[in-house]
């Protein structure tokens, strides 16, 4: 069966697919429990529907009676419950429900629309901060942070490309004997990354199979460093991605962070700011820090390169 667009808003956990696997190949299919399912796809219980699988259970299903509009009220409802929701989590689901098509901006005083087509049914700002819990201004600050122009790379200002310092490349390079791939990248960069395989904004490294040993420094705008971080997780979990080292920024109050953080086999928070470069060689210091993810077996090697310039953890 198919997951609805809206199932897939949340990111996805492995380790709970697990434990709820694990859990199911002794007690079997709990009675009290079901898989909401709207016009013919799971709309929520993803993860205990790969779990049924896995186990070789077969689930419960419910059909959800409503519209669009209250599928995701609905699917926000039960997951910010269970996944103890904070505000970025909020945040991050508002964003992702808005560029999706699920909450079209209404203007005050426009009508809703009814719900022949999935995508037309909309949600004023203030019924939203009502589903959302969180007031009007809240929503407002959200959407001019989601509508204003964002930075490329490294948390700074304009639309300029900012680049990695060449020593935290080589340390990568070290850690991993090699890069093969840089999907998020460009010709420039490359210079210093010398992957064997590179994907630029043409390319749409997203769109693309990954494979081998990669260096991540993905793109920092809202809704696209989501999409970068679900995605190698998901090929190092398949085993596409043999190792992985991956920079963000140390933004631990986010989703996509805490999926990073699940999955890595050794993390490095560093001492200071990196401070990235551009094409001309002039220096920029974000306003946050940094993070290393080490996605792979050889976590002696990344301790041993990482240690010197901050603090490393190892995730259980």
């Amino acid at each position: 069966m198919e997951f609805h667009p809206l199932c897939l808003l949340l990111s996805y956990r492995e380790e709970v697919v697990n434990e709820l696997s694990e859990l199911m190949t002794v007690h079997g299919w709990y009675p009290q429990e079901h898989i909401t399912v709207y016009k013919g796809q799971i709309l929520d219980g993803r993860h205990r529907y790969l779990a049924a699988q896995k186990a070789d259970v077969k689930p419960q299903f419910m059909n959800f009676e409503g519209d669009t509009t209250e599928a995701v009220a609905f699917v926000f409802g039960v997951n910010a419950m269970s996944r103890h929701f904070s505000n970025a989590d909020k945040k991050d689901f508002f964003f992702k429900a808005r560029e999706e098509g699920f909450w079209p901006k209404r203007e005050v005083g426009a009508t809703r629309a009814t719900d022949e087509e999935d995508t037309e049914s909309s949600l004023s700002n203030q019924e939203i901060a009502g589903v959302l819990g969180v007031n009007i201004g809240t929503i407002t600050n959200w959407e001019k942070e989601r509508t204003a122009p964002t930075p490329i790379r490294a948390d700074t200002n304009g639309e300029i490309e900012w680049y990695t310092p060449v020593k935290y490349i080589d340390m990568a390079r070290n850690v991993m004997d090699g890069i093969d791939l840089d999907p998020a990248s460009c010709a420039f960069a490359q210079k210093n990354i010398k992957a064997s395989t590179f994907y630029g904004k043409e390319d749409d490294g997203l769109d693309q199979a990954w494979a081998g040993r990669v260096w991540l420094n993905p793109p920092y705008a809202k809704g696209i460093i989501e999409a970068f971080a679900e995605k190698i997780q998901h090929e190092y979990l398949f085993g596409a991605v043999t190792q992985a080292i991956v920079l963000t920024h140390n933004f631990t109050d986010t989703a996509w962070f805490h999926g990073l953080a699940a999955h890595a086999n050794a993390i490095c928070f560093t001492r200071g700011r990196i401070k990235f470069y551009n094409e001309d060689g002039e220096g920029n210091s974000p306003t946050s820090g940094h993070v290393f993810f080490y996605f792979g077996m050889n976590t002696d090697r990344f301790i041993e390169e990482f240690e010197e310039i901050g603090s490393i953890l190892m995730p259980r």
